[in-house]
């Protein structure tokens, strides 16, 4: 008996793009109708795409890739941005050209502040119509730096999730830890609902310290607490009173300079702050409020059902995949990614794979255990993996693995 990984319908995605192949990235264009440089390769979280304020007059396009919008019936551009000079500023426009990049429409403009800020915008417009491009200009002499990445085009108001930079199960209690890649408390929260959690929930000094050593070494970090509901009382994002809090000196202090709604969300300073491992509250980016991205901590409770478990993962030795508490005289089905940690919609719920992936099945016995042996080729040795199944009958997800090969 098989039984795949069967993919669901997900939000449809036309254009994802983080700049790390350079600028512009293949399949894309640059239209440069300056004596300058016009679009280079920057760097604002990672690499990312970047103009300069030259001394000579500017009016330069970086061209996305056609796409067919035949079919759609919404469309969403969403990208991430730095402004620098702001108070220069000629023109930073949004275009589209709806017949391959003959003919251009100016149809947005962006007003952002000096910072960081996210976008999206609905171009549903464009819905129908089978050769769409979409393009940043930049117009201006000796005026504003304007920095874009992660552009993606999608059927969402909502941009895709951050993803899974690295994974790691927590020494005593079990669960299993994400850290995602940069991006607001709210998408943050969100990702880390999708994968059947919430942003950590910290409650002792031994569980604080392990998260800041963990994950915190480069970047501060987005944890689960805010004040959303109630202002001045903050909750988990699970919904419960803390028990235990770190504040930084003179923290919370709820500034209202940046939003008008104040600081809403936690956030832990991570090992370049001031006061690592403290927390302090924070504002959510908004369009002309502009703030740094922070990096999330995803915590994954342990619920009660089948495991997941790998012994021997030595290049050039036999390894075992093993599966307890499955559906007895059943089967359960196990795949594994060296690409990354997804996750990827599927029946189950959200799989922790980046694909492609390999589908294997597992026999369970009477004891609804069952094991799975392979020989590890001796190259894939230091080599990442991410492993994560199902039991087939229940429809259970196994726990997330992520290892490395030895």
């Amino acid at each position: 008996m098989f039984v795949p990984f069967l993919l669901v319908a997900a939000q449809q995605v036309w254009l994802e793009e983080d700049f790390s192949s350079g600028v512009p990235p293949t399949g894309w264009d640059e239209q440069i109708n300056s004596a300058n440089a016009g679009w280079e390769k920057g760097s604002f979280v990672g690499d990312s795409a970047y103009h300069n304020d030259f001394t000579t007059v500017s009016d330069n396009y970086l061209v996305t890739p056609a796409m067919d919008f035949s079919l759609a019936s919404e469309v969403w551009l969403h990208w991430d941005q730095y402004n620098k000079y702001t108070q220069y500023r000629d023109h930073h426009y949004i275009a589209a050209s709806l017949d391959d990049g003959l003919t251009w429409i100016r149809i947005g403009e962006d007003v952002a502040k000096d910072g960081n800020c996210s976008w999206s915008v609905d171009l549903s417009a464009a819905a129908g119509f089978s050769s769409v491009r979409f393009a940043f200009e930049y117009t201006g002499q000796f005026s504003s730096q304007w920095t874009i990445d992660n552009v993606s085009v999608t059927d969402s108001i909502e941009p895709p999730a951050p993803p899974i930079v690295s994974t790691v199960a927590h020494p005593t209690n079990g669960q299993t830890y994400h850290l995602l890649a940069p991006s607001t408390w709210d998408a943050a929260e969100g990702a880390a609902k999708a994968l059947g959690g919430h942003l950590v929930e910290i409650n002792d000094a031994a569980e604080n310290s392990w998260v800041q050593s963990t994950f915190g070494t480069g970047t501060d970090l987005w944890i689960g607490l805010n004040d959303v509901s109630i202002e001045g009382t903050f909750f988990w994002s699970v919904g419960r009173l803390p028990s235990y809090t770190n504040w930084a000196l003179f923290e919370p202090n709820h500034l209202t300079n940046i939003s008008p709604l104040g600081e809403q969300f936690v956030a832990m300073h991570g090992s370049g702050g001031p006061f690592p491992g403290k927390w302090y509250d924070y504002h959510r980016t908004t369009l002309n409020n502009p703030s740094g991205y922070l990096c999330g901590v995803a915590e994954i409770p342990i619920t009660p059902g089948p495991t997941l478990s790998v012994a021997n993962l030595l290049g050039g030795q036999t390894c075992t995949v093993r599966v307890t508490g499955g559906t007895p005289n059943n089967v359960a089905v196990f795949s594994y990614s060296l690409v990354g940690g997804g996750p990827t919609p599927t029946l189950y719920g959200p799989v922790l794979l980046t694909a492609p992936f390999n589908i294997l099945p597992i026999s369970l016995g009477a004891s609804g255990a069952g094991s799975y042996s392979a020989q590890v080729p001796v190259p894939a040795t230091g080599k990442h993996i991410w492993l994560h199944g199902a039991d087939a009958a229940s429809t259970t997800l196994l726990n997330a693995l992520s290892l490395t090969i030895g």
